[in-house]
């Protein structure tokens, strides 16, 4: 899991020995990544191991934070 054109999918490609799966350049004005991927799917490498490679995220958050904290890890006295 990560941000939009961080290069997730390139590395996957890079796991199978492969270019299977679609990449873009980076961007010439900021060479930052595209966004290329846009949809999941799984992946069985020859280890055995499997990845899931996902569209890249624009947001994420945490919802609840300040009330799962106090009750996974109230303090003790």
């Amino acid at each position: 899991m990560g941000s939009s054109g961080v290069g997730k999918t390139t590395l996957l490609n890079r796991l199978i020995g492969d270019e299977r799966h679609a990449t873009s350049s980076v961007r010439e004005d900021d060479h930052r990544g595209r966004h290329t991927t846009t949809h999941r799917h799984l992946e069985r490498l020859e280890s055995g191991a499997m990845l899931i490679d996902t569209p890249g995220m624009r947001e994420l958050a945490l919802l609840g934070v300040e009330s799962g904290l106090d009750e996974t890890f109230g303090e003790t006295v």
